[in-house]
């Protein structure tokens, strides 16, 4: 039983909302552009504090972009809808793959900042031996003179 009403979108309004969703593109190009300039403009930076920082970084950044594309194109999708069924169903997908990306992307990341937080960890238990090493050595060294 279809108890919906069948409504139908004008096409002069569907052409303007793609047209919005068009100019939105592009603006969205232009700044994940100069946001990868930008990256790349920081990398020497970001050598000084570890490769896995910039892996998050880069990362992050590719996981954004790979989300607004995802909601440009299904606003885009969403313009060309028929009915109100029709819209709700293309909501409904939407909604489960970008809860699957999600949960993919989290699931990378926190993979990335377990991996990045273990080296340095070990990082840092490497210098503080070293430094305990040094010591022992400095204080058998001072034995060695008060004999």
């Amino acid at each position: 039983m279809n108890i919906a009403p069948n409504l139908e979108v004008p096409n002069a309004l569907r052409e303007l909302a793609e047209k919005g969703i068009d100019q939105a593109r592009q603006a969205f190009e232009g700044f994940i552009e100069e946001a990868r300039q930008t990256v790349a403009a920081t990398q020497g930076g970001a050598h000084t504090a570890g490769a896995s920082t910039q892996d998050m970084a880069s990362y992050s950044l590719r996981a954004a972009e790979q989300n607004v594309r995802a909601t440009l194109d299904f606003a885009q999708r969403l313009t060309r809808a028929r009915s109100l069924q029709e819209a709700l169903q293309l909501q409904a997908d939407f909604a489960c793959s970008q809860l699957a990306a999600v949960q993919a992307q989290a699931t990378e990341f926190g993979g990335m900042a377990q991996s990045a937080t273990k080296q340095d960890s070990e990082h840092a238990m490497n210098a503080a031996r070293s430094g305990a090493d040094q010591s022992r050595m400095s204080m058998e060294d001072g034995d060695e003179v008060g004999r």
